[in-house]
């Protein structure tokens, strides 16, 4: 894939940097066992960068299944790299027919979904490969650990399906105050796929790790690892970070639109949310607002870079807009570049995951709800450059 100079179409840029993935996966390549596959997740576009770009770079680095959530997503990605395996967490009965059709991989976990696709299995003459799903305390899909032993006879005695893989997911791998807990699932998982294998049903991939459990655990019932936001060197929690030997990837930028001169006890932005407390100050006005991802429940707790410096937003995050006190950054001028996470133009970095946890949620939130006016930039370890540099 070659990343051409990109032309600045939107005052929001988001940098997905292509040389850094890659690093990444060479990293965890290392790290793991060279049995065990790796499954990269491009649900959600991706986390909100783009799935159609990322599933072709990643084929070329020796990623050959990609996983997804929705049937939908698990098309648009086997139309595009119809040679990568997908896998899809679940899908509808009557979506079996579109899902066989494009010869996705399913998780499976109720009889009537297996009926559904081994029949249309049938009627095109395609073996299916399927992933049966335990339930092992996500409470989302998956059957009970005791139902596993009928439903995984069924796949096994359908000449058109085939037991691909038998998979679970973790709730709270991230977390080290729930360790237990996610022994319990492992211990649950491994218990339930030895027990199908006293009975001679054997499948090919087990796997219940994410990003999280990949880094954090040693599961040795499992060869395969499904991870999402380690690719982009984004640990899920604070208790990932000792040892996370993995690059920032991504950095979301905008620019200073506008700057107003405050006098003392003057508000800044709606319901007067912010008052200036000092005799005078500068607010720089910033392009984003919540349309965009910048979610109302951020307003007031954040810090953005502005040549070099930290800048904390100020007032109620608008829809199109957010302000920024500048009065420490005198040098600040219209058309400077605002970093909102990832690496500036100085090589300082505001890390993802402290901006997510200001705003009181996680980095998955954060990354997939960036909206339609946030630009994809695609780099390959060019430096991001400073907005004001352009015009």
């Amino acid at each position: 894939m070659k990343i051409t100079p990109h032309t600045i179409t939107s005052d929001i840029e988001y940098f997905i940097d292509l040389q850094a993935i890659q690093a990444n996966i060479f990293t965890l390549k290392k790290r793991l066992s060279p049995k065990i596959r790796i499954m990269v997740m491009l649900k959600a576009l991706a986390y909100g960068t783009d799935d159609e770009i990322l599933a072709d770079f990643l084929a070329s680095c020796g990623i050959d299944i990609l996983g997804v959530a929705t049937l939908s997503e698990g098309i648009t990605l086997k139309e595009k790299c119809p040679h990568q395996h997908v896998f899809v967490i679940n899908i509808l009965p009557h979506q079996a027919v579109e899902a066989v059709t494009h010869q996705l991989e399913i998780g499976v976990s109720s009889q009537v979904l297996i009926s559904a696709i081994g029949d249309a299995s049938r009627r095109q003459n395609i073996i299916t490969k399927v992933h049966l799903h335990l339930d092992t305390g996500m409470g989302r899909f998956g059957c009970r650990p005791e139902e596993a032993l009928e439903l995984a006879k069924m796949i096994q005695q359908h000449p058109h399906l085939a037991l691909e893989g038998i998979m679970s997911h973790f709730s709270c791998a991230d977390d080290p105050s729930q360790d237990e807990f996610t022994q319990h699932q492992i211990d649950l998982f491994s218990s339930t796929i030895f027990h199908l294998q006293s009975k001679g049903i054997y499948a090919k991939w087990h796997h219940i790790a994410n990003s999280a459990g990949t880094i954090r655990f040693s599961i040795p019932i499992c060869n395969m690892v499904r991870v999402g936001l380690l690719i982009y060197g984004i640990p899920n929690s604070k208790g990932m970070i000792p040892n996370f030997p993995f690059q920032p990837a991504l950095t979301l930028k905008t620019r200073i639109v506008g700057i107003n001169h405050c006098k003392e006890n003057e508000p800044v932005g709606y319901k007067r949310s912010h008052r200036i407390s000092t005799s005078s100050a500068r607010i720089a006005v910033l392009p984003m607002g919540y349309f965009d991802g910048l979610h109302r429940n951020y307003s007031n707790q954040l810090e953005v870079l502005i040549r070099g410096k930290k800048a904390p937003l100020v007032g109620t995050i608008c829809m199109d807009h957010v302000m920024a006190d500048i009065t420490g950054i005198p040098e600040a001028e219209l058309g400077d570049s605002a970093t909102l996470f990832g690496k500036d133009e100085f090589g300082n970095v505001l890390s993802p995951l402290t901006v997510a946890e200001a705003g009181n949620t996680i980095v998955h939130e954060l990354l997939t709800c960036l909206g339609p006016r946030v630009q994809r930039v695609f780099i390959r370890g060019i430096p991001v450059v400073n907005f004001s540099r352009e015009f």
